[in-house]
């Protein structure tokens, strides 16, 4: 029983520690990424943007987009089961994710795209692919739109 005491007390202790150290600002380790919020999830939007965007074709994406009136971006990711296996589905989908992620920390646009795997791009060569790839063709089309400089 005492021991249950102290240990509640150093969790606490810790906790409370780790509470004011974010209030500061001052942690030791980064803050996750909250990537729910930039993430296209309702059906509704999807198909809007399916039908009312735009789309561009990069050496390896398709990508559908539409201004939205938030102040952020929103993106969606998908591939088709017809596409490759499902291992290099989701590794598809890993890769842009990290890549989207990279990109919404350095830049703030209002803009929901749709990233589809190109369909001329055979799934075996996804196991090449490396984040910088991705991330590049997306700020090509990015610059290419002028929506970043």
């Amino acid at each position: 029983m005492a021991l249950e005491v102290e240990w509640l007390q150093k969790t606490e202790e810790k906790y409370y520690q780790i509470e004011e150290k974010k209030e500061d600002g001052n942690l030791p380790f980064p803050m996750r990424f909250s990537k729910s919020k930039y993430i296209l999830r309702k059906k509704n939007d999807i198909d809007f943007l399916l039908q009312k965007g735009k789309i561009i074709y990069t050496k390896d994406l398709k990508i559908y987009f539409y201004t939205n009136n938030l102040n952020y971006l929103r993106y969606f990711i998908s591939a088709s089961k017809k596409w490759g296996k499902s291992n290099k589905r989701n590794r598809f989908k890993r890769i842009v994710r990290e890549a989207m992620r990279e990109i919404l920390k350095q830049y703030n646009f209002s803009i929901d795209l749709a990233i589809f795997p190109n369909k001329n791009l055979p799934s075996y060569l996804v196991k090449k692919y490396k984040t910088y790839i991705i991330q590049e063709q997306i700020l090509n089309f990015l610059k290419y739109q002028k929506i970043i400089n």
